[in-house]
């Protein structure tokens, strides 16, 4: 009898994990085991092929972007809940020729003025455009905010730490701000 019938004989109970070793630490495998898979190739040709494929792709080179988009949706993924806010048109509110930006959208002397809302009322957000700057300002009825709330910029899906509502984030004059949503954890 050579060695590779005795092998073959040995039938070592080849798992999923012995497949994955022997192409990845072939160091690992119980002795016998990798000459048993090599000499029965055969039976695992499908998962070995799947496998060098994996290791091939691991060994590629993975672009910001792609990490990036991992990481945004597994943040999402990892939060308690997302608050949608919805833009309110409310109507201008003027006194003596004075504009009041809390209280309304307005377009006057090149200012704009923005309100979002979320349907509980729990977050008013103001977003001001203003001499070619934009800025938001978060405004919480309930929410402590040492809680972690961050500020989504829709389409653009910009986020930003709402550290407290005394400071404002200031958005490039260019931003494009369709909507809103606050994220909580």
């Amino acid at each position: 009898m050579d060695y590779y019938s005795d092998v073959k004989k040995d039938n070592l109970n080849i798992i999923e994990k012995d497949l994955f070793n022997f192409i990845f630490h072939p160091d690992r495998l119980v002795s016998g085991k990798y000459e048993q898979i090599n000499f029965n190739i055969e039976l695992y040709t499908e998962e070995i092929e799947f496998l060098k494929k994996m290791k091939n792709q691991l060994k590629m080179q993975v672009s910001n972007s792609v990490i990036e988009k991992i990481l945004s949706k597994i943040n999402k993924l990892n939060c308690k809940s997302i608050i949608s806010l919805e833009k309110v048109n409310t109507p201008t509110i003027t006194l003596n020729n004075l504009v009041f930006s809390a209280e309304s959208p307005s377009q006057n002397n090149g200012s704009i003025s923005e309100t979002y809302q979320d349907a509980d009322s729990n977050f008013l957000v103001k977003l001001i455009s203003h001499n070619n700057k934009k800025k938001i300002f978060t405004f919480c009825k309930n929410k402590p905010v040492s809680e972690n709330l961050r500020l989504v910029i829709h389409p653009s899906e910009k986020s930003y730490l709402i550290k407290n509502t005394s400071e404002q984030i200031d958005l490039s004059p260019d931003e494009n701000v369709e909507g809103l949503s606050i994220i909580t954890s």
